[in-house]
Parts: structure tokens; sequence; C-alpha cells
């Protein structure tokens, strides 16, 4: 069902007020200089994070709310620790360990949950304890939990508007109910019906080749030992690309995934994107795409911004992207979104200012659903 331009304008004023709090938040710590300590034999360890709390307003059609604080599932909250070393064979070595805690996720509160939250930490609050050696030779070898290889293969982005923004645009409301129009919630959640078929972190062996020209190939092999399912065994494939060359940065990427759960039917996908910015104008273009082999899932991801330098403080960057999703949550199901976001940087502080307004939309051959808006703001700090 189209949605007015008048609703639209009447439900961003209405949230307007949560969207202003949270936009006025003033970072008192200083970004100066990392948290690190260096060792007699030359290697240094780096602790690392980020805060994020946001504004979500929600409205299905019918009952719009307000939630806040909330976790910004686009860049969730995390804190580190990474370990470098050269040894002086010429070998490089890593080690990293992170985790992640986000109350209140934006892709977990709903109609019928207003917390979505465990409260618990558990394994699966660890992102990352691995261990990585390797040279521009020979490449790089990973061990332990982390990125398979095609983790972030399809959110490749140099708009500067990511935080709030991305091809997996469901982080924003993704557990929230799609109305139908006689009144009644329906069983069909946003994040059902739009996903951009990214790889993922795993238990996993892992190896990038070095680079040439531009391009790595990497592949991985692991289980999900933090999730419910520790026997399902994941592999992946990827290749990357990165340029700063004749005036444009670019990067872009593809990659296949196969799932083989345990005593269940294999599951194999692809997906990509592909980012370019124009340094002298500041204008970027984000395309990203994906598909399921075994079935009719795909989706087409694109987005138009502009880097701006208004002030010395830092970037100002604008965009717009749309979403569109086929036979995700049902077979003959479309599922488009689209959005308008902006992200001011405060480069001295480390910060990101940011807010987003974004529309949902969802047909099937079952039911006809009304539309449902989002808005979200929030500020980022990374140390």
């Amino acid at each position: 069902m189209p949605l007015s331009r008048q609703k639209a304008c009447q439900f961003v004023v209405a949230h307007g007020a949560g969207i202003a709090i949270l936009s006025m938040v003033t970072v008192a710590a200083h970004a100066e200089s990392p948290l690190s300590y260096t060792f007699a034999n030359g290697g240094s360890v780096t602790a690392y994070g980020q805060i994020n709390p946001s504004y979500l307003g929600y409205d299905d059609g019918e009952k719009s709310q307000g939630y806040a604080p909330v976790g910004n599932a686009n860049s969730t909250p995390r804190f580190g620790a990474v370990y470098e070393s050269s040894l002086d064979t010429g070998w490089d070595i890593m080690g990293i360990a992170e985790a992640g805690y986000m109350p209140r996720a934006s892709n977990a509160i709903s109609q019928l949950d207003s917390d979505g939250t465990d409260w618990g930490f558990s394994r699966s609050n660890l992102r990352k304890l691995e261990v990585s050696f390797g040279n521009e030779t020979y490449g790089n070898f990973s061990f332990g939990q982390g990125s398979m290889a095609s983790d972030g293969i399809a959110e490749i982005d140099v708009s500067g508007t990511d935080v709030i923004g991305y091809s997996h645009v469901s982080d924003i409301a993704g557990d929230f109910f799609y109305r139908q129009n006689n009144g009644t919630l329906s069983d069909i959640t946003v994040q059902s019906t739009s996903t951009n078929l990214d790889g993922s972190r795993r238990l996993r062996v892992r190896y990038d080749t070095p680079t040439f020209s531009g391009i790595t190939v990497s592949g991985a092999y692991g289980n999900d030992w933090v999730g419910e399912n520790p026997d399902d065994l994941y592999g992946d494939l990827a290749a990357r690309y990165m340029s700063d060359a004749g005036g444009f940065q670019t990067q872009a990427g593809v990659g296949y995934n196969w799932t083989m759960p345990d005593g269940g039917d294999n599951f194999e996908f692809w997906s990509g994107s592909l980012s370019t910015l124009h340094k002298a104008t500041g204008l970027n273009f984000t395309v990203a795409g994906g598909s399921e082999i075994d079935s009719d899932g795909d989706y087409i991801y694109t987005k138009l911004g502009w880097k701006a330098d208004f002030w010395d403080i830092g970037s100002t960057n604008f965009a717009v992207d749309y979403y569109d999703g086929q036979n995700f949550a049902e077979n003959d199901s479309d599922s488009i979104t689209y959005s308008v976001m902006a992200v001011q940087n405060i480069q001295e502080y480390a910060v990101d200012v940011y807010a987003i307004y974004r529309v949902f939309t969802y047909d099937d051959t079952a039911a006809n659903y009304q539309d449902g808006q989002a808005v979200m703001a929030g500020v980022r700090w990374q140390f």
C-alpha cells in the first residue's frame, strides 16, 4: 500500500523529540591515542571498542511507538584487544579477542516485545578469538573464532553512512511484524523478508592469498561453535578488489557460501557488492546483490551518496538507498525498502552522529499488508 507524503511527514515530526535528544549528546572523552602497550620484544597490545546508543521509532500503519535507548545493530557495541608482533623470520603474528554486548538491539525489539534482550553473557557474545600469521609472500593463515572468507562481502560501502544504513536493511526494526490491512498483526517480520546473504563469523580455519594487482582471494571452513547448532559445518570462498587510482576509491567483492547442516540438506548462496567514491566531488555509488542457489530468494540493493566537507570537524555524509528482495519469506513475495540518511563525523572525538528515515513494504499472495516506517538516530563513539 503506497505511503502518503503527509503521513510520512507526520511520523517523522512525531518522533522528532527522541531524535533531537540523542543528536545533542556530547561526548566528553577525547580520542587522542589508542589504549596501547608495547613490549620489550617489539610486540604491542591495543584495546579498542565502541558504544552506540540510539533512538528507534516505528509505525506499523496503525500504531506508533518510540524506544530509547536501543543498541544499533548496524554497528554493534563491542570491546576487544589485539596483539601484534613481527618476527625476525619475516612473519607477522596477530591475536584478537573481541566481545559484543547489545541490550535492546534495534533488530530484536518489536510490537510484542519492547525489550528483546537476553541479558545474560554467553559464548554467543564472543565475536572473535583468533590467531593469525602471514607475510606478503605466502599470504595469511587464521585460526579460531572470526570472520569467514565472505564475511562483509555483501556489505562493502565507502559512503560513510553504513553506521546507520547498508545492504542488511533489517538491522533497523528487523523483528517488527507487518500489519495486515484488516488491522491484525501478521506473523511475518521485516527481517524474514529481507537479507543480504552475507558471510558470517565461525570457529574456522581461513587462508587469504597475497594481494596481486589489488585482488585477494580467501577461503574458510568451520562450524557455528558460538551458536545453537555447533555440529553444522560451513565453507566459503571469496575474492576482493581494492583500487585508489584515477581519482576514485573503489572496493568490490564476491563470495560463495555453502552450509552443511547436521542431518539436513545443504544450503548454498552467493553474494557480492561494489562501492566507489569520486574523491574530488564526494559523490559515491554502492550496489550489492545475492541469490540462493537451491531456491528463488534473491535481492538487489543500491545506494547513492555524497560526502561533503562543510566544517573542519569532519565529513558530512548523505545517502539514499533502495532494496528489492524476492521470495525470502514466502514464494511469490516481494519486499521493498528505501530510506534517506545522514551522518556527521566529528573526527577529533571519533564520533559519528546519525539519523535515518526508512520505509518497509511487503507483498505476497496470502494477504495485503500496510507499510512500516522507522526513524532512528544516535551517536557512535569509537576508541
